[in-house]
This record gives C-alpha cells, structure tokens and sequence, in this order.
C-alpha cells in the first residue's frame, strides 16, 4: 500500500536535514501553521546554509518570500500537479533537477491521495531520496497522527502496517455508512467532524441518523453538544501519560505534569479518569476483556 511505503524507514528524513539539505520542497502544507518547528528549521537553513526552497500549495505559504520557486495549484489538485511532476513536466521538475542531491520533501497529510503518494514515491525514488541526509517529512494535520497511524489506527492497515484481511473505512465511509443506516453506533475520540472535517453536510446527517454517538473530549465540541448521546470527559494534555511519535519517527514519553484524582498532593485533581480506562470498562461491559489494567499495559 502507498502509506505503508512512505512510511518506510529508508525513505524519512530527519528534522535537522532541514537546516543542511541542498533543497527543501513544500507540498500542500504550511508549517508555519501546522508545525512551527519545521518553519524556524527551514528558515535557519535558508539564512545559514542557503537551503533552497520550493512551494507547491494550494494557498500561499509563509515560506512563500523565502521560496525559488512557488507553484499555485487550484484546491484539491495538489495530486495532479504531483502527477505531474512525477512525468517530470514543469517549473518545479526543472528546478529539481537543478536544486543538487540532498532534497527533503515535506509533504502534508491531504496531499496522500492514492495518486499522490504514488507519485510521491516516485519522484522519491527518482531523486534517490531513501539515503542519509535526503528523504520525505510528513506534517500530520493533528498531533501524534504518525503514532497513531503506526499504532494501527486507520482504514487500510493494522499495527505496525500489518496488512487486514478487510480494510476499514476511512472517515468520509464512516460517516456515510451512518447516514445509511449501515453504521449504529459511533464513539467520537477527540473528534469534532461536524466542525473540522471537508463534509460537514454528510456528518451531520450522519451523526444525526445514528443510534448512538459517544464522545469523549476536554471541551463540549458542536459535534458532542448536538449529536452525542454520551460524553466522557476527556484528560487535558497536562494529564496524560503515554508515548508520542514526532515527525521523523522518535518515540517520546509522556507524563502527566498534573494529577487527575481529586485531593493528590493537596491539589484539586479533575477527577476525570484515563481514556485507556475508559476504553476498557466500556470494553468489558460489552463482554471483551481488553486485558488493559494500567496505563502503562495500554
């Protein structure tokens, strides 16, 4: 599958290629926005080591003034200009070519269409970006999207991108699936889709066919406020403990900087209860016994 080849270890770059590589494209992505880190890296390359930059967007960028070249594509066409430069047609493919051996492409998660990481796996292969100092860089959309992605959530693969006997749904077959009828029950994780997501009509008729809607969040979102049948309270990111994923792939701990139980250390703790514990008593009321019975296990 595409995703399981762009996550490939041989083809991620680091994040300090950024600052030394000879050249750094931007695909779909802002990172000014997304990922701060990535702008001040980049820029410091630009200042200090005279890293070129190249833009292919749909809307302009921050990087846009530091940019050789900038290329404007109209929304949701990011793929066929890809596509495109995959056939080595165009201003950005000539500036490639000329731009030297060590390329970093940061790429960002709408642009992982099927043809568009095809073509992204092609253009990598092309520059022989699978080598030290050179690669591809994801800018999820949300944070810890790669740790998640790996861990197993996401339609077209399982843990560790185990291939499925029968892939899932993505989130636009979710929804639809709710609208028809084929979907019941539907637990929103942090999830705001009626807000944040592209098809906002079809989650709302979704949500709102459904049987049940289970939320699980820090804020009373729209989507929990007008569909949700059941809201748990979610931790605030000062309560977790875990293991986050970065960028380029280092897994990082978690630990929480306040308690959640009432009265620890004379502080007044929120009270509010794990999700990895929630998860598992939910679990166990529908007679699946997760075997989950610290944070740690989860």
């Amino acid at each position: 599958a595409p995703a399981r080849a762009l996550a490939s270890p041989a083809l991620q770059a680091s994040i300090p290629d950024l600052e030394f590589a000879h050249a750094v494209l931007l695909v779909d992505c802002d990172p000014i926005d997304e990922s701060p880190t990535l702008d001040l890296r980049i820029r410091k390359g630009v200042r200090r080591n005279h890293v070129q930059v190249g833009v292919l967007s749909a809307r302009p960028t921050a990087l846009d003034p530091s940019a050789s070249v900038v290329v404007r594509t109209a929304p949701g066409a990011v793929d066929a200009a890809l596509a495109a430069l995959d056939r080595g047609e165009g201003e950005l493919a000539d500036w490639l070519r000329e731009a030297g051996e060590d390329i970093v492409i940061v790429y960002g998660e709408r642009a992982l269409t099927t043809l568009g990481a095809r073509a992204l796996l092609n253009i990598a292969a092309r520059l022989n970006l699978a080598r030290a100092g050179a690669g591809l860089l994801e800018v999820p959309s949300v944070p810890n999207a790669r740790g998640i992605r790996e861990a197993g959530f996401a339609p077209g693969h399982g843990p560790g991108y185990a291939t499925l006997a029968e892939p899932g749904r993505d989130a636009h077959g979710i929804a639809s699936g709710l609208a028809d009828g084929e979907i019941a029950t539907v637990w929103l994780n942090y999830a705001d889709p009626v807000r944040f997501h592209p098809d906002r009509a079809l989650w709302e008729r979704g949500l709102g066919t459904a049987q049940t809607v289970i939320a699980v969040d820090t804020v009373l979102s729209e989507s929990a406020r007008r569909f949700a049948d059941v809201v748990f309270p979610g931790e605030a990111y000062p309560e977790k403990e875990g293991t986050v994923t970065n960028l380029d792939g280092r897994v990082q701990r978690l630990r929480p900087a306040i308690g959640r139980a009432k009265g620890r250390s004379g502080m007044p703790g929120s009270g509010v209860r794990a999700g990895w514990q929630v998860l598992a008593d939910i679990a166990a009321g529908c007679g699946l016994d997760l075997g989950v019975r610290t944070g740690a296990m989860a």
